[in-house]
């Protein structure tokens, strides 16, 4: 749909100028498959993409599941370091923690910090010595707050110069599927419960030429091998 260049921040306002031309491109699915072949055959989704020169950060939600496409691609392409200071998720009612799952397919999220704009790849990024120091890395949340990058069905692809930091403890990263409502004959529910199961989550690929690291509260850590 758009390329938004040269942003140094995913503010409330640009999220909401982008989902507006994600719907509106969307608006005219009728008009466009019959340009293209008639009837049936094409599936036609919104993508878009904000790219940064330098470095970027995230200071809003980003709910992809209220657009009027249920399909498409968010990208985010930053030369120097991408901050994610706000939740980015799909198939989910809200972007935060109180979110349900949905019966709905999701958009496929790329996060991309080091970028190479010189390839024609959009998850490529320059080898380590030519990143400037410090530069080249994803950092999900700060000290104090931790968000989710997520989607449901869509693929989240993940490509990092640098280093991947997810700096509090309930920064993560996850494809959840869509709400399972399959019913078994035989299988009883208790009335106190309300188990919700995801089914057909995306693929998701972390790839990073630094190290990866994540804070873990005193008292909670888990043993790595």
């Amino acid at each position: 749909v758009k390329v938004y260049e040269n942003i140094t921040t995913v503010d409330a306002a640009l999220r909401d100028a982008a989902n507006v031309d994600a719907d509106a491109f969307i608006g005219n699915t009728a008009a466009v498959t019959a340009r293209l072949n008639g009837a049936g055959g094409v599936a036609l989704m919104s993508g878009i993409e904000i790219r940064s020169a330098g470095d970027m950060t995230v200071t809003a939600d980003w709910n992809l599941a209220g657009l009027s496409g249920h399909e498409g691609g968010l990208t985010l392409r930053a030369a120097g370091n991408l901050t994610v200071l706000g939740h980015i998720s799909d198939g989910f009612s809200s972007a935060d923690r109180s979110g349900a799952l949905l019966d709905q397919a999701s958009w496929d999220i790329r996060l991309v910090s080091g970028a190479d704009f010189g390839s024609a790849n959009p998850l490529a990024v320059r080898p380590i010595a030519a990143l400037a120091a410090g530069s080249g890395s994803l950092i999900v949340g700060d000290t104090a707050n931790g968000y989710q990058i997520r989607t449901g069905t869509g693929d989240l692809s993940i490509a990092v110069g640098r280093d991947l930091t997810l700096a509090q403890h309930e920064s993560v990263i996850y494809t959840a599927g869509r709400m399972d409502t399959t019913t078994f004959p035989d299988f009883v529910q208790l009335a106190s419960q309300t188990p919700v199961y995801g089914v057909g989550g995306g693929n998701l690929s972390i790839a990073a030429q630094g190290t990866v690291k994540a804070v873990i509260p005193y008292g909670q850590g888990q043993l790595f091998t």
